[in-house]
């Protein structure tokens, strides 16, 4: 059985116990430490849509004036724009270079600063399925799920993994909405006499909370490794997949890539 809270959040007493020991733990590997990730899935980025207003912004971070350039870079600040927008323009390739640097230090400055979202539930680990078996309280999803209810969509996209389900919520922030789809047993009309169970399919909307409510029971903020971790591998992510490639330029007398040139042309402007 595995509980995880708040879609992702580990019950961490027993681990900061064995710590506060002495006790060497092993490292969790990167498969670990996925379901934990603040980036959105890839899935999630292939599917999702830029919002025109978000466009023109990105479109202004390239103008030819600094002060444009530096009000756009406050303005996405200020706007509530979700990761997955800007990961799928990052994953484009029409992006200057001060366009790529200004969303890659968006994209990490919003990682470290936001809370993550958080729904309030624990799944039991099964193959295939998302199965409740446990619900937070101060948590949305106290409000409309119940225990034995299976996860089987998230924003219309179908989804039977924990970890991939976990990473998804772990992507958001709270006070976003999403919508869970989800199948439950109802007990049999009293005029049905087969004494089977009806399962139907149902759509909830919950708007996401804040990790902030999960504590341990001394009432203290609970503290993971595990999104510690997963934060540290997210960084180095952003840097290798979005960052600006870095192409080698043979000569005689040196060798500079791209970047380099264009930071050392910068630097005498």
């Amino acid at each position: 059985m595995l509980l995880v809270a708040a879609a992702i959040l580990f019950t961490t007493s027993s681990l900061n116990a064995q710590q506060r020991r002495g006790i060497t733990l092993p490292q969790p590997s990167i498969e670990e430490l996925k379901p934990f990730s603040g980036l959105p899935t890839q899935e999630e980025i292939l599917s999702t849509k830029v919002d025109e207003k978000i466009k023109q912004i990105v479109d202004q971070l390239d103008s030819p004036a600094f002060t444009r350039r530096e009000e756009a870079a406050k303005q996405l600040v200020s706007e509530n724009i979700s990761r997955r927008q800007i990961c799928k323009i990052l994953s484009g390739n029409d992006l200057s270079l001060e366009q790529r640097h200004r969303l890659v230090d968006w994209l990490r400055n919003d990682l470290i600063t936001t809370p993550h979202a958080a729904i309030g539930i624990g799944v039991r680990r099964t193959r295939n399925e998302i199965i409740i078996d446990n619900l937070i309280e101060n948590l949305p999803a106290t409000e409309v799920l119940e225990y034995g209810d299976q996860i089987i969509g998230l924003d219309g996209l179908p989804i039977n993994q924990w970890t991939q389900f976990y990473q998804s919520i772990s992507s958001r922030k709270p006070g976003d909405k999403v919508t869970l789809t989800i199948k439950r047993s109802f007990e049999p009309d009293e005029k049905d006499d087969s004494g089977e169970l009806e399962v139907r399919e149902l759509d909830f909307d919950i708007i996401l909370g804040s990790d902030e409510f999960l504590l341990n029971r001394d009432g203290t903020k609970q503290v993971n490794s595990f999104v510690k971790g997963a934060l540290a591998i997210d960084m180095k992510t952003i840097v290798n997949r979005y960052g600006p490639k870095i192409v080698h330029i043979q000569s005689e007398e040196t060798s500079q890539s791209d970047f380099e040139t264009t930071q050392l042309k910068i630097n005498k402007q």
